[in-house]
């Protein structure tokens, strides 16, 4: 126990010690960068002997925030590998798992890749909607990067402006759930600063920019200072006033004289050069514009720097340049690239506009589903109230019809039991007739809905397919990757609809039974995910008639949704048992399991229609969930029961 208590306290100090080293490290990184990186290597170091998974995930976002001026690539690495591990040790800290996510996102950003960015910033705006991060200085940061994202990749100015806006909205509020509100109405200077950028009004954006810079200068970090000065440079160039630009440009560029930034720092410091040599430029400084334009192209090109705007356009300016002075074979060499470039990067664009309209599809979608459970929650509320109007009238109802009942009672006993029988046998018969009726029903329209898909979406598909490949091979398209990955895409929409067809009404079930049409759709859906669920039957397999096989085969699949959707878990198991009274069903699952105000929730094949048509047919169900450690779904019906029928 003594030993237990000291082991206990030796990890205590250890991750103080390792806490230290990271605040030591923050604390430097501007001053003595190098020092820093070797701070961060020493607490992951010390991190992995205790076996500390939050402290080395925790430093592997460091270490990749060190890197996020110099070398991008080490920062996706460190990034993703912060991911891996925070899986790996099972962490469960929310705010540790959105700094990863935010990491991730700049980087892509800055590397390009629009669209795994955008996955990352729509998991950060997710976090913050659902409530699991509720810190308003942290939602208000996140705004800002949202923000700026947009402004990078967005096409529609009115789209753009608005977006911008709603995000200053949201951080307005968040600034008022904050006690100490200095610097976060600093961060609301930056952000109303992207904004009004955005809405072209930039006389207003430089003034909020240079309100922020005045608030926060003893305490801004090094990138976002940068960042700063940038967009007051641009919003400067854009009304073609290259002196006051180079006011703010200068205050960077300087920093490229210190050696302690020039290779930190590298990526925002070649960015800052090439906007000077716009700013040059546009005083007509043209050899000072094509010596500064070529020594940071090619630092860019010794760094590995992404290909941006700023270096598309940077060979255009240099062109024009040499151009002006009348050096035409020079001018023509970086025209040529330019146009190489551009037309490059605008192929990449068109691929952006797709990825963006899906991230819109995505976002409009999460908020038609919010939509949808609200008006869920204020239907449950107006049903709980006449529910408990109706009762009050019952009750009093009720009251009276007992003392009635007792007084009938004492004359007719038996008469009244024959005549509960007779009643409650007939109300069982009437519900298992509106359950068939349902199920039939139901099943009509699935397989007409499968079949239109099938036959006329599909066969409209195939036809296509054909017609293109016909197309292919009489133009000789076979190297036009356009082409080609349209008739991909054709090909896979087709593929897709018929296994949708094939979910909303499986053959097997009808042709084979219940026992193969499950275990066929559990290893599909452990196919298509990334999850292993168990199979099994126990007992001598039986077959049942068709609407009793249906009514089992949609709720297995329902669990099983429901499963994938909610529960985090990486095993699942479905077990049918064959007894001689009965049939039961086990669904289990190693999630997170199931919140107490879930398992009442309602509408579709939802648990509490589950439930319904269990009890229609006398079945009964129980659900066994622990925070953390699973759910266990058990449902049991007996042969006795009328809508159970053993087919020989």
């Amino acid at each position: 126990m003594f030993a237990q208590n000291k082991s206990n306290a030796q990890f205590a100090a250890d991750t103080v010690a390792i806490q230290k080293l990271w605040n030591e490290s923050h604390d430097i990184r501007n001053s003595q960068p190098e020092r820093s990186l070797a701070l961060l290597n020493e607490a992951l170091q010390k991190s992995k002997e205790i076996n500390y998974g939050n402290g080395i995930v925790n430093t592997l976002i460091n270490i990749g925030a060190w890197f996020s001026g110099a070398n991008i690539d080490t920062v996706i690495e460190q990034g993703n590998l912060a991911l891996t591990l925070y899986a790996r040790y099972n962490l469960s800290n929310p705010k540790l798992k959105a700094d990863i996510h935010i990491l991730l996102a700049e980087a892509y950003d800055e590397k390009g890749k629009k669209d795994s960015s955008a996955y990352f910033y729509y998991l950060l705006n997710d976090e913050i909607t659902s409530g699991n991060i509720n810190s308003p200085e942290f939602e208000i940061d996140i705004y800002i990067k949202l923000t700026a994202f947009w402004l990078n990749m967005d096409y529609d100015f009115a789209h753009m402006e608005y977006t911008a806006h709603q995000y200053v909205e949201k951080a307005k509020l968040a600034v008022r759930r904050v006690q100490d509100t200095t610097n976060v109405i600093a961060n609301l200077y930056f952000l109303q600063g992207l904004y009004y950028y955005a809405a072209k009004q930039y006389e207003m954006s430089r003034n909020y920019f240079k309100q922020y810079l005045v608030t926060q200068d003893k305490v801004i970090s090094i990138p976002r200072k940068i960042s700063t000065l940038l967009n007051i440079s641009e919003a400067y160039l854009i009304e073609n006033k290259p002196a006051e630009a180079l006011e703010y440009l200068n205050r960077v560029t300087d920093m490229d004289k210190n050696p302690k930034y020039h290779e930190s720092y590298a990526f925002y410091l070649i960015i800052a050069n090439l906007i000077k040599a716009k700013a040059l430029f546009q005083q007509n400084k043209y050899a000072q514009t094509i010596t500064l334009v070529n020594e940071n192209l090619k630092r860019a090109e010794e760094t590995g720097s992404p290909i941006r705007n700023e270096i598309i356009d940077a060979h255009k300016i240099v062109s024009e340049s040499y151009k002006a002075l009348g050096e035409y074979e020079k001018a023509y060499q970086h025209a040529d690239l330019y146009l190489a470039l551009h037309d490059s990067i605008m192929k990449k664009d068109k691929l952006d506009m797709v990825n963006q309209l899906e991230i819109r599809y995505r976002l409009s979608e999460k908020d038609k589903e919010l939509a949808k459970q609200k008006l869920a929650i204020e239907e449950t509320r107006n049903k709980v109230h006449k529910r408990n109007l109706l009762l009050g009238c019952i009750s009093i109802a009720a009251i009276f019809l007992t003392v009635m009942f007792f007084l009938w009672r004492k004359n007719s006993l038996h008469k009244q039991k024959l005549q509960e029988e007779k009643i409650n046998s007939f109300d069982q018969q009437m519900e298992i007739t509106r359950l068939n009726a349902t199920i039939n029903g139901e099943e009509r329209e699935r397989i007409r809905i499968a079949q239109e898909l099938h036959d006329g979406i599909g066969g409209l598909l195939a036809i296509s397919t054909i017609n293109f490949e016909q197309v292919k091979s009489d133009l000789y398209l076979e190297n036009e990757n356009n082409f080609s990955e349209g008739l991909k895409l054709l090909k896979e929409a087709s593929v897709e609809l018929r296994k949708t067809a094939h979910n909303i009404m499986p053959e097997i079930l009808l042709q084979k039974g219940l026992v193969e049409a499950a275990k066929s759709f559990c290893e599909r859906m452990a196919g298509n995910n990334s999850i292993n669920i168990s199979f099994q039957t126990v007992g001598s397999i039986k077959k049942f008639n068709k609407e009793f096989e249906l009514l089992l085969y949609r709720i297995t699949q329902e669990l099983l949704h429901n499963i994938l959707k909610h529960s985090k878990a990486t095993e699942a198991l479905v077990q049918f048992c064959f007894q001689e009274e009965g049939l039961d069903l086990t669904v289990e699952d190693n999630g997170i399991g199931m919140p107490a105000e879930r398992r009442s929730s309602s509408g579709g094949m939802g648990l509490q229609s589950i439930q319904d048509r269990i009890k229609a047919i006398n079945g009964h169900m129980e659900i066994k969930s622990t925070p953390d450690q699973g759910t266990g779904i058990y449902i049991e019906f007996l042969r006795k029961d009328a809508f159970i029928e053993v087919i020989s």
